[in-house]
């Protein structure tokens, strides 16, 4: 990863005279998010810290409450998580996971180890993909819904999406060309049949 003289900062505000700060990331010379990436709320106490190498989250991710309480700790490997996903109510750990490659180890070993889930997604990480597809802005938010950040996760692993700033994603070539043939698809009939005549 480049150091931080190699890096330009980035910093967004919430009011126009810059005083209230919404942001601050760094990019490189390909404008590609790096590095330690930080989002506040309007009150100023940091409400996520992460850091992000080559656009996609990688190392610790720490987010918190409007008061500074730590609420959520985990740990990803570009773009998927791997390793402690913690969840903290008032400084306790109320829920641990762990994750290997995206996927939570509560599954059986049978499971993890199934070849046959490999390039493969599931109707919520299509509806994410949709949802990206549709969106007018040019970017789309990352989910606040756990379950659909995990499918956002699925998506950064095949390269379907990629990050352009903060908490922010776009389709790649490959995602839009998949909602695309997805969208080309011919809707199914259905064949009426007389049984023994028709067989």
């Amino acid at each position: 990863m480049l150091n931080n003289t190699e890096l330009m900062l980035v910093e967004n505000f919430y009011d126009t005279e810059k005083k209230i700060i919404r942001e601050r990331f760094y990019v490189d010379k390909n404008r590609l998010t790096q590095g330690l990436c930080e989002v506040f709320y309007r009150n100023g106490n940091c409400w996520k810290r992460y850091t992000v190498k080559d656009a996609l989250s990688h190392g610790v991710s720490e987010t918190f409450d409007e008061h500074g309480n730590l609420t959520e700790r985990s740990t990803h490997n570009e773009g998927m998580l791997h390793g402690l996903y913690e969840k903290f109510k008032d400084g306790k750990l109320t829920e641990q996971y762990v994750f290997i490659n995206g996927i939570s180890r509560c599954l059986t070993e049978e499971q993890l180890e199934d070849k046959d889930t490999e390039n493969k997604l599931t109707p919520l990480d299509i509806e994410v993909l949709l949802h990206a597809y549709n969106d007018d802005r040019g970017y789309t938010p990352h989910p606040t819904n756990k379950l659909k950040f995990d499918a956002l996760q699925n998506l950064f692993k095949y390269k379907l999406v990629e990050e352009v700033s903060i908490a922010c994603y776009i389709l790649t070539t490959g995602g839009r060309m998949l909602v695309e043939a997805l969208c080309s698809t011919p809707i199914p009939v259905q064949k009426w049949v007389i049984p023994g005549m028709n067989e």
